[in-house]
C-alpha cells in the first residue's frame, strides 16, 4: 500500500499509472466549463482555483479542510499534480473523532481514503474501480445520479485548475487489509505484530512525489511518497499488503504464538560445534568440526517456520471455499495449499479453522486464532526422500561399484509389483564375487527428532525374468550422526531382507536425531547399507550380493505412528 509521511515500503508494488489529460494545464477557463456545462451552474468555487482553495472556501467543506490541514495535505491539493477529492459534506461523518486522531493515522485512512490521482468526472453511465491515494480500492458508480463505494454524490464536478471535487453525503468506508491486520488494536497480536513488521523497510519515490520549491539548490517536496515493503512478502509468498488480491490468514495471538515456538524448538536442537564425519575416508582424515551459529540458526529457523503455512491465496481453485468459509462452519475443501506451497488434506484442512475466528479484510480475511492447528509433517517436519540414483547424496561405495539405472513404467515388468518413484534406481554391484558391497548415502535436513526409516529396494527383474539371479538381499543398515557432544557415533538398526516380488519399501527401524543439521552447510549424517551375504547363500543363489535401491525414507515417526492408527489418513506422500 503507498503511504505518504510514512518510513514504510512496498517493493514490487504494483504501480497506479498517473495519466494526465492531454492539455488540462493549458485549458481555457471556458473549455472547462463547456465540459461540465451540465453542472458548473450549481458548483461552489472556481475553476481558477486550485482544489485546495476550492474546499477551503467551501463552507460545506469546513470540517473537511480542518482534517486536510491537520494531516498536512494543503500543498498537496494546491500543486500542479491532477487530483479527484471525494469530500465529505458537514456533518455526515464523526468529525471530532478524526481530529483526536494521530496524523499519520488520519493521513491513511481519512484523507488519502477520499482523494485519487487523476480526473474522474462524472458523467453518462460510470462504472469504475478506483485506486485512492492509500491505495484501497473504492468503486466509483451511476447514470445521472452517483455513488461512491456505496456513499450518495450530493453534488458532482466542483471544477478546480488542478482537478474536480464531488461532494459526499458520508464518510468513505476505510477497510484493513490482511497486513494492516497485523497490528494490537484489537486482539493480542504484540508477537506476531513485532515479527512481521521488524521487516518493514521503506523507500522514498520521487516519481510519485509532489515536487515543491527548490531550496538551496535541493528539490523539497510538497508531498513525499514512500513505498512500503516487508521482505516477508517474498520469503513466504504472500503479498498481503495487495488490494487487488485475495488472501486468508491465520493470524496466532501471543498465547499461540509462545506456545508454537515452544513446540518447534524441539526440532530445531542446535549445538555450537558438531563433527562432520566423511564414510569414504579415514583416520584423522575422515573427521572435521563444524562451528555452528546455534542460536541464530535455531531462533531464525523457528519463526520461519511459525508463520509459514498460515497464508493462502484464495484465487488457487482448491482455495476457494475459503472466500465463504465462515466462523464456526467446517471447511469443504478436499485439500487447501498455502503460499509456501505445502499442501493439506481433508481432516487436518478442517482443522485449521477450529476454534478461530474469522474478520474480513479489504483483499480478503484473517482468522485470530489461540492455537496453531498444524501437523508438523505438514510443514517444517515432513518425510524425507533420499532417491537412490541421485548421485548428490551418494556419499560413495565401498568394495563395488555403482550406476544409475532407467525403468520408465512402460519397461516395467509386469510381473514385479509396485512402481519405482523418479523412473529410476541406483544399483550397487560387487567388485568380485566374494565381495559385500556397501553404500554410504547422506541424509539432508535432519531435524532433531525421532524418523521410522525405510529404504525401498527393487528386485533383479525389473526389467526381465531373463536374468542370472532373482534372490533377496541381506542388508545390514546403519545410521551415523552426531551425539549431544557433537561426536559421530554409529548405531546399526538391523539386517534386512527384501521380497522380490515386488518394489519393496522395508521397514529398518527407528532412529532419534539429538541434534538438527538443517541449514548447516557440508554436514550431514549418513546412512550405511551393507551386504551381509555369506559365500554359502551367494554360491547356492539364495541371496543376491547387488543391492538394488529405489530410495530411502525417513518418515518422521509420529507421522508414522498417526497413519497406522488412522487408517485412510492422507497426508503428502512422495510416491503419489
Amino acid at each position: 500500500m503507498m503511504k505518504k509521511n510514512k518510513t514504510y515500503i512496498y517493493k514490487g508494488v504494483k504501480s497506479i499509472v498517473v495519466c494526465l489529460l492531454l492539455g488540462f494545464a493549458t485549458t481555457a477557463c471556458s473549455d472547462w466549463n463547456d465540459h461540465y456545462a451540465t453542472d458548473t451552474s450549481s458548483s461552489e468555487g472556481s475553476a481558477n482555483n486550485s482544489l485546495w482553495e476550492n474546499i477551503k472556501g467551501n463552507a460545506q467543506f469546513s470540517e473537511f479542510a480542518d482534517l486536510v490541514q491537520k494531516a498536512g495535505y494543503t500543498d498537496v491539493l494546491n500543486s500542479s499534480q491532477t487530483y479527484t477529492v471525494w469530500a465529505p459534506l458537514n456533518g455526515t461523518f464523526d468529525y471530532a473523532t478524526l481530529a483526536q486522531e494521530a496524523n499519520a493515522v488520519l493521513r491513511k485512512e481519512f484523507i488519502q481514503n477520499h482523494i485519487a490521482h487523476n480526473n474522474y468526472p462524472a458523467t453518462g453511465t460510470i462504472n469504475e474501480r478506483i485506486f485512492m491515494l492509500n491505495e484501497k480500492v473504492m468503486n466509483f458508480s451511476g447514470n445521472g445520479s452517483y455513488s461512491m463505494d456505496g456513499i450518495s454524490i450530493a453534488q458532482v464536478n466542483l471544477p478546480g485548475k488542478n482537478g474536480v471535487i464531488h461532494s459526499l453525503n458520508g464518510k468513505l468506508p476505510f477497510f484493513e487489509n490482511v497486513y494492516e491486520a497485523i497490528n494490537t488494536n484489537t486482539f493480542p497480536l504484540d508477537s506476531l505484530s513485532k515479527y512481521y513488521h521488524s521487516y518493514d523497510i521503506n523507500q522514498f519515490d520521487p516519481s510519485k512525489s509532489v515536487v515543491g520549491p527548490t531550496v538551496n539548490g535541493e528539490i523539497t517536496y510538497l508531498d513525499s511518497v514512500f513505498y512500503e515493503n516487508n521482505t516477508l512478502y517474498n520469503r513466504y509468498n504472500a503479498y498481503i499488503n495487495r488490494e487487488d488480491s485475495s488472501y486468508t490468514m491465520l493470524l496466532p495471538t501471543n498465547t499461540a504464538w509462545v506456545k508454537s515456538k515452544a513446540r518447534l524448538r524441539n526440532y530445531f536442537n542446535y549445538i555450537p560445534k558438531l563433527i562432520s564425519k566423511d564414510p569414504m575416508l579415514s583416520g584423522s582424515e575422515a573427521s572435521k568440526e563444524i562451528t555452528v551459529k546455534h542460536t541464530v540458526l535455531r531462533d531464525s529457523l523457528v519463526d520461519l517456520y511459525n508463520l509459514a503455512g498460515l497464508t493462502f491465496n484464495n484465487n488457487i481453485v482448491g482455495n476457494r471455499p475459503l472466500k465463504q468459509l465462515q466462523t464456526g462452519q467446517q471447511l469443504t475443501a478436499d485439500s487447501l495449499i498455502s503460499t509456501v506451497n505445502n499442501r493439506v488434506y481433508n481432516e487436518d484442512t478442517h482443522d485449521f479453522f477450529v476454534g478461530a475466528q474469522r474478520i474480513n479484510k479489504s483483499n480478503g480475511a484473517v482468522w485470530v486464532t489461540d492455537s496453531i492447528r498444524i501437523k508438523s509433517w505438514n510443514l517444517w517436519n515432513p518425510v524425507i526422500t533420499v532417491q537412490g540414483e541421485q548421485s548428490g547424496y551418494l556419499a560413495g561405495v565401498e568394495s563395488g561399484s555403482s550406476s544409475r539405472v532407467t525403468v520408465l513404467r512402460a519397461d516395467q515388468n509386469p510381473d514385479v509389483a509396485g512402481s519405482i518413484s523418479g523412473n529410476a534406481y541406483r544399483e550397487i554391484s560387487p567388485a568380485n564375487a566374494s565381495s559385500n558391497p556397501s553404500a554410504h548415502y547422506y541424509l539432508p535436513n535432519i531435524l532433531s527428532t525421532t524418523y521410522s526409516i525405510y529404504v525401498v529396494f527393487v528386485p533383479a527383474n525389473i526389467l526381465t525374468n531373463n536374468v542370472e539371479r532373482i534372490a533377496p538381499n541381506i542388508v545390514q543398515v546403519t545410521v551415523s550422526a552426531a551425539n549431544a557432544n557433537g561426536r559421530v557415533s554409529e548405531r546399526t538398526l538391523r539386517t534386512v531382507r527384501n521380497d522380490v516380488t515386488k518394489v519393496d519399501t522395508v521397514y529398518c527401524g527407528d532412529f532419534t536425531f539429538p541434534v538438527a543439521y538443517r541449514g548447516i552447510e557440508n554436514c550431514n549424517p549418513y546412512i550405511s547399507l551393507k551386504s551381509r551375504v555369506t559365500a554359502a547363500q551367494y554360491n547356492n543363489k539364495q541371496n543376491d550380493r547387488t543391492i538394488r535401491i529405489d530410495c530411502i525414507l525417513l518418515i518422521p515417526k509420529e507421522l508414522d505412528t498417526y497413519r497406522t492408527s488412522h487408517p485412510g489418513y492422507k497426508y503428502f506422500d512422495p510416491f503419489n
